[in-house]
């Protein structure tokens, strides 16, 4: 099937210069938007944590959620004795005393509570989409959208 490609030309200024860098240097890498974001008057600079302590500490806060993801369980069904591997822990929005927060809850406490279950299903249905966007172009993965375009329409 063939397929017309319509590329957006309207960018924010730090957009832009990604799109600028793959003109002069043939590809996007982070170590060249890195390297541009470092010059003086960039637009893409104000997207950075200049500061060397907080980039630091936020660093190690993805590394720390990067472990918990990666924190596994097992999951029996007993009705076939089929195993499969899950996370542990899901990131969900917890309120208490009317504040909310989000923390990595145990998938046991998730299934327990509506909420963190609906919660879980709407994280989802965004993947869902964010998957969708990003191969759009492929037409090799029509079967696979029109069972998205089916869960979506059952979720409406």
């Amino acid at each position: 099937m063939n397929q017309t490609l319509i590329v957006d030309e309207e960018y924010a200024d730090w957009e832009r210069e990604i799109v600028e860098i793959e003109h002069a240097h043939g590809e996007v890498t982070p170590e060249l938007v890195l390297w541009k974001a470092s010059q003086k008057g960039s637009a893409l600079h104000g997207q950075f944590q200049w500061d060397d302590t907080q980039a630091a500490n936020e660093y190690r806060l993805l590394q720390a959620s990067g472990l918990i993801r990666r924190v596994k369980v097992k999951i029996v069904d007993t009705s076939t004795e089929e195993e499969r591997e899950a996370r542990r822990y899901t990131n969900v929005v917890v309120r208490t005393d009317e504040v909310e927060r989000r923390v990595y809850a145990p998938i046991t406490q998730i299934v327990k509570s509506e909420e963190l279950t609906r919660q879980m299903l709407d994280d989802a249905m965004r993947s869902l989409a964010s998957f969708r966007r990003k191969y759009a172009t492929l037409s090799q993965l029509a079967k696979v959208f029109a069972v998205i375009d089916e869960l979506e329409g059952a979720k409406a």
